[in-house]
């Protein structure tokens, strides 16, 4: 699974390597840019899915409840902790990789709003730290 890849040249790297027909094996890649999808294509065995329109907020924000808090809070947010989440949801700059792996982490946490806040201010700091390139791996 590789997500939100940015550049055409990422498939000319992996392409040689990961492609297998004959183990069964399945790549997903998601992208932003119409251009490596399209660039993508050119191997038979490229199919492109297009969701006509990246999430909205508000999916975001349930996908994010729906993983923080599927374990005795049926995906509701508690009214504590609503705006540290949105703020979470809002570092992940919509990529739905990012809310899910986020969400599922803090579901193994303290459901306090000190705990969330700080949190929220080590990914900021880490976030900040890394270098430009670095952090298209990231986010």
């Amino acid at each position: 699974f590789f997500d939100d890849v940015w550049e055409e040249k990422f498939w000319d790297d992996i392409e040689s390597v990961v492609i297998d027909d004959h183990n069964k094996s399945r790549i997903l890649i998601t992208t932003r840019y119409e251009e490596v999808a399209d660039f993508c294509k050119k191997s038979s065995f490229i199919e492109v899915h297009k969701l006509e329109e990246p999430l909205s907020k508000e999916e975001c924000y349930r996908l994010f409840c729906n993983k923080a808090f599927k374990y005795g809070s049926d995906g509701c947010c508690p009214e504590e902790l609503k705006d540290i989440s949105v703020e979470i949801v809002r570092k992940c700059k919509g990529l739905p990789l990012a809310i899910v792996a986020i969400g599922g982490l803090l579901s193994q946490k303290d459901k306090s709003a000190h705990e969330w806040r700080l949190f929220s201010q080590n990914l900021s700091l880490k976030l900040e730290s890394l270098k430009n390139r670095c952090k298209i791996c990231v986010l």
